[in-house]
Formats: C-alpha cells, sequence, structure tokens
C-alpha cells in the first residue's frame, strides 16, 4: 500500500557543529536542519486525509549539507509525500 501525505516546511535552521561555533566554506557547507511537518485539509483528497487519521501528528527531519538543496525548503512550503514500501533489506 502506498501512503501520500501533505507536509509543510515548519522550521529551517543552520546547525552549529560541536567541534565549530558554525560550519562555513572554509569546513564545508553549511549543514541545515529542515523539519517537516504533517498537515491536511478534509477538503484536499483522501490520501491525505487517509494518512493523518491514521497519524494526526508527524514530523520529518532532513539534515541537509548540499547548499542547493537546502535553498529549495522555505518556510511554509507545502511537499506532497509519498511513502512506498521498497522491500525488506537482507
Amino acid at each position: 500500500m502506498n501512503i501520500g501525505a501533505r507536509f509543510y516546511v515548519s522550521k529551517v535552521a543552520e546547525l552549529a557543529l560541536p567541534s565549530t561555533p558554525s560550519r562555513t566554506t572554509k569546513n564545508g557547507p553549511p549543514l541545515r536542519e529542515v523539519t517537516l511537518s504533517s498537515m491536511y485539509d478534509f477538503e484536499l483528497d483522501n490520501s491525505s486525509a487517509s494518512f493523518a487519521r491514521g497519524n494526526p501528528v508527524a514530523l520529518i527531519t532532513l539534515l541537509v549539507s548540499n547548499p542547493a538543496c537546502a535553498a529549495e525548503f522555505k518556510p511554509g512550503q507545502i511537499y506532497l509525500v509519498d511513502f512506498t514500501p521498497k522491500g525488506v533489506p537482507a
């Protein structure tokens, strides 16, 4: 069974690493923490409402080191996330 859900970007923050106050270009690209929070609206499609009924609150946290990728995540932006089983690792 595939599960589709809507998430919005609830937080984007630069992380300070324990060894340095902050990662800079000298030490590599900044590491960003992106938090996605679940959302749905009964007016939206059934896949989103179905996910929310079973999991009313969900968070996904991403640690992103690619600056171009990190720039794509903006607070409030909505993403459709598809959870598709790919089997169990051997």
